[in-house]
């Protein structure tokens, strides 16, 4: 048996949204290395239980406060 684990990014998050692509084949490894905090946001509002539009408002409420 394999133990899977993947690389999150915030690139590699927009990329799965952007493209309509599912997160849960994003957020299927055994295993998780985030190398950013919003990505990690991204997995745990994910493991919440929002839907793809409660995260995309998330993310551009998130990309707003960090331009203020």
């Amino acid at each position: 048996m394999g133990f899977n684990k993947r690389y999150v990014s915030q690139k590699m998050v927009e990329e799965y949204i952007s493209n309509e692509k599912s997160l849960d084949k994003l957020f299927s490894a055994d295993a998780f290395i985030f190398t950013d905090t919003i990505s990690n946001k991204v997995y745990k509002w994910y493991c919440d239980g929002l839907d793809i539009s409660e995260i995309k408002t998330k993310l551009k409420e998130y990309h707003e406060s960090k331009t203020i």
